[in-house]
């Protein structure tokens, strides 16, 4: 019980300091609910006063050009609130987005520890955007529900304080049944994201396993495995479904009782037949305001049940949010301060462990600056383990690593002084410009196009686009050898002291490859450049090789 209250108190600070970033545009919505609520009523006034005129022979121009301007008014404020309340759920979202890329950067690979990738990538993804109603919509909607009712039931009183007193007395029950009913929803919801966070889970280890899963002849099984995965989530959703019908019928059937009521009152009561006396006159005019009031009354109440979902799904999001904050806290690395130097780099009898499992041991290397250091060998032999220690990816469990004459403590990464180019070149959607920007924000055109140029053939030179070029997602738009270019790229204009490569030639033909190694010869000038290839070409550019072997 304690864990789940402390994982709650750490969602709703965690959802409170998002918010922050929302906080003038969810200003904004309230005040434009506020804004609504007056023309409403000064609709209701007008209109009123207007068939009141026309009853009784008078011009009803100037009431009539009232309603009208509350009309347009109306319209104008809830424009203005959609467009704020959008806004303002956009932002909290980027700010949690914000924050928990800081936290998986920060805890590496930790982060994904015990858990299937895909329950993790749900949590980071669909989890923030989730976020985005408790500042789009229930924010602003519990505002409506407290500003909208007060000020119109006053308004009401006004005219008839029996109608208001009707209003009043048939919905005395109905904060005890949201309350209830907010509770119910919280519990389900919370049930709801951990099945869809199985689900995701579940399925995406079957796809990555799929080749296996066929060999052994277990699709129909694994597929059975997803299915009910599947059945939990409909079944979770299913429940909330209910929850969400109950409490509008029952919402909507106290709104229906009230506006019949005030309805009834009103009419019998201009007829002149109304059976009790109830001490008050009422006018034509009274009346239809009254009575055109009263479902501006139960707007925002109606809207609550569906509000209540709104912020039980962000709490949930929020709490998922915590606890893989929780994970991710456990191990944070530290990121030094960028060295001014090429540094010499020693490994000295060190064991390596990545995700609690020792992966290398005993492995000794030095890396001297000014010179390409390979890491020659096969597959699974340690060598991209050996460049995760200078990031604290992989733990040093044995022995030292040592930059120049300082040891590097466990937990502490070279990030800063780093520029890395991996196997599968990887490029974030947008333009190339906003990809180079990755390592030098801000850098200008004429730096990113030389760092363009010193990577190899210029492939933006005959672009129209130049700079502006767009990347799909995933890097479409750009071919492997161009995707290779922009990471050499960004590590150019980086100018880090230190350069990591991991099998940088996979995936090139000869001629790239040919192109790419020349690249690097050139860079290693100034810079200490550690390569992990089994690549021959790779080997006949070295200064030094370092051969390993995998482990039994």
């Amino acid at each position: 019980m304690t864990a789940k209250t402390d994982t709650q108190t750490a969602a709703a600070a965690r959802l409170k300091g998002w918010t922050g970033a929302a906080r003038r545009d969810v200003r904004l919505a309230e005040l434009a609910i506020l804004l609504d609520t007056l023309a409403a009523i000064a609709f209701a006034l007008g209109f009123a006063t207007a068939i009141s005129a026309l009853v009784d022979g008078r011009n009803a121009l100037p009431a009539l050009l009232v309603a009208g301007a509350a009309l347009i008014g109306r319209g104008g404020c809830n424009w203005l609130r959609s467009q704020a309340s959008e806004r303002a759920g956009q932002g909290l979202v980027a700010a949690a987005r914000q924050d928990m890329a800081g936290l998986a950067a920060k805890a590496g690979p930790a982060l994904f520890d015990g858990a299937p990738g895909g329950e993790r990538t749900a949590q980071l993804v669909d989890r923030t955007a989730i976020l985005a109603g408790h500042a789009a919509h229930w924010l602003p909607g519990r505002t409506a529900a407290v500003i909208t009712p007060v000020l119109v039931v006053i308004a009401i009183f006004t005219q008839s304080w029996l109608a208001g007193a009707l209003i009043l007395a048939s919905t005395v029950m109905l904060p005890v049944f949201i309350w209830l009913t907010a509770s119910e929803t919280a519990a389900l919801a919370r049930a709801q994201q951990g099945a869809l966070d199985t689900l995701a889970g579940t399925f995406e280890s079957r796809v990555r396993m799929a080749g296996t899963i066929r060999a052994f002849n277990g699709v129909t099984r694994e597929a059975g495995v997803i299915e009910t995965a599947a059945d939990e989530l409909a079944h979770r959703t299913m429940a909330i479904l209910r929850v969400a019908f109950l409490s509008t019928a029952v919402l909507e059937f106290f709104a229906s009782i009230s506006i019949a009521l005030v309805a009834v009152y009103v009419g019998f009561k201009l007829l002149g037949v109304f059976p009790f006396e109830t001490y008050e006159t009422l006018t034509l005019r009274e009346g239809l305001a009254a009575l055109v009031l009263a479902p501006e009354f139960f707007a925002p109440v109606r809207q609550l049940s569906a509000l209540h979902h709104a912020r039980s799904d962000a709490r949930a999001g929020a709490e998922s949010l915590a606890q893989l904050g929780e994970t991710g806290d456990a191990t944070p690395i530290v990121r030094l301060d960028a060295l001014g130097h090429a540094p010499r780099i020693v490994w000295q009898s060190v064991d390596l462990a990545r995700s609690g499992q020792v992966v290398l041991a005993g492995f000794d290397a030095i890396a001297e600056p000014g010179r390409i250091t390979l890491l020659w060998g096969p597959s699974g032999c340690g060598k991209t383990s050996v460049l995760m220690s200078l990031l604290a990816l992989a733990e040093p469990v044995g022995g030292q690593i040592r930059i120049d004459s300082e040891i590097l403590p466990a937990g502490h990464s070279l990030a800063s002084s780093i520029a890395w180019i991996g196997q599968k070149p990887w490029a974030l959607e947008g333009t190339i410009r906003d990809n180079l920007h990755l390592t030098v924000p801000g850098a200008d055109d004429a730096a990113c196009r030389a760092a363009l140029d010193t990577a190899g053939r210029n492939f933006i030179a005959d672009r129209p686009e130049g700079l502006d070029m767009r990347i799909g997602p995933g890097g479409s738009g750009l071919s492997g050898g161009e995707l290779q270019r922009l990471a050499l790229a960004r590590a150019v204009l980086a100018d880090a002291p230190v350069l990591l490569l991991d099998e940088p030639t996979a995936h090139l033909d000869a001629e790239r490859q040919d192109a790419l190694l020349a690249t690097l010869r050139q860079l290693a000038s100034g810079r200490t450049v550690i390569m992990a290839s089994h690549d021959p070409a790779a080997r006949a550019i070295a200064d030094a090789v370092i051969a390993m072997e995998r482990s039994s």
